[in-house]
């Protein structure tokens, strides 16, 4: 979505940094199925713009 407000109020959860980003990811995904997590190599992958303020 353009319109960050708009999107927060349909669920988009804004972190205050990657290390917030990152723990919230682990959450599931460290170490899921026995497999390693890297974190970078998937954040690039699901990566998009950021909505406008």
């Amino acid at each position: 979505m353009k319109d960050k407000a708009l999107s927060k109020q349909n669920g988009l959860i804004v972190y205050d940094n990657q290390d917030a980003v990152m723990k919230q990811c682990l959450t599931c995904h460290a170490n899921a199925h026995g497999k390693s997590f890297d974190f970078a190599a998937a954040l690039e992958k699901i990566k998009h713009n950021k909505p406008a303020e």
